[in-house]
């Protein structure tokens, strides 16, 4: 069973992220070119280093501390997707803010977590 968690400073740490695959296998990204946004074929492995996992839980824990959001899903106890909102309320009407993380583990995705956090992210 998935349970769905706002993170607190203390449940940020490097060691929720030992049963994460943030692997992402890339075929087709958006690029700007001449002026217009195309999608190109393009094919590569993307995943975090061990320097980017300890970046992010850096940047999540400031996050919290500044007042934003950060909502975690965990199966069996072992963190599988996240989510993070800014704390800063913007535009001409002053209606947004920015989604600045959602990311699934490669073992969970297509299961419905991404849309679960987007969803908690948005009604925060």
């Amino acid at each position: 069973m998935m349970i769905y968690k706002e993170l607190t400073i203390d449940d940020v740490d490097i060691s929720m992220f030992a049963c994460f695959d943030r692997t992402q296998n890339v075929r087709k990204c958006w690029r700007k070119i001449d002026g217009e946004w195309v999608i190109q074929d393009i094919a590569f492995v993307d995943n975090w280093s061990d320097e980017e996992y300890r970046q992010g839980v850096a940047y999540l824990r400031n996050l919290i501390q500044s007042k934003g959001y950060v909502v975690g899903a965990f199966y069996d106890g072992k963190l599988k997707g996240f989510a993070s909102v800014e704390p800063v309320i913007f535009g001409t009407d002053a209606k947004y803010m920015v989604l600045s993380n959602i990311h699934i583990s490669q073992d969970m995705r297509r299961q419905g977590i991404g849309k679960e956090l987007f969803a908690l992210a948005k009604m925060w």
